[in-house]
């Protein structure tokens, strides 16, 4: 179990915010900040992650406010793993 810290981008929040008459000038106020509580199931060399968290802006409520992230972790050594989320 943890918690964590989210700083995501993504661009297609321009065009969707715009369609929701919401004006951006400053593509850099897409930036989404969040909180997360994460958890992992450790199975060998495989782990699946759950990740449950509230985004801190909300742009005048046009977006969600919750986020949800599932990831798949695969362990090669001691130092090498990957993620797919």
């Amino acid at each position: 179990m943890g918690f964590g810290l989210d700083l995501s981008y993504d661009e297609s929040h321009v065009k969707i915010l715009e369609n929701r008459g919401v004006d951006i000038t400053d593509k850099f106020k897409i930036f989404r900040r969040g909180i997360n509580a994460a958890y992992m199931l450790v199975l060998s060399k495989l782990g699946f992650i759950l990740n449950l968290g509230i985004i801190l802006e909300d742009w005048k409520k046009a977006m969600a406010r919750s986020m949800r992230r599932y990831l798949f972790n695969i362990k090669f050594t001691k130092v090498f793993y990957a993620n797919v989320s």
